[in-house]
């Protein structure tokens, strides 16, 4: 009991309140990142396709602004 205590002592408890999109998953995962040792294999395949979408839809968007720019 006294080694849980001594545990639970130690626990930081954080509420992120906020806004839809105004960054609180963000936190989350940038404090994984420091304190647990980053993602998993599995974690990283799926932020891959996520990436690579975001990537995609960045370009796109740069191209449309081209060729309404001329």
């Amino acid at each position: 009991l006294q080694e849980d205590a001594d545990k639970e002592a130690k626990t930081v408890k954080l509420l992120l309140l906020g806004a839809g999109e105004s960054g609180k998953s963000t936190i989350v995962k940038q404090m994984k990142i420091l304190h647990q040792g980053g993602y998993t294999r599995e974690e990283q395949m799926e932020f891959r396709a996520i990436i690579y979408g975001n990537i995609l839809q960045s370009a796109l968007a740069i191209i449309r602004g081209m060729e309404m720019l001329g």
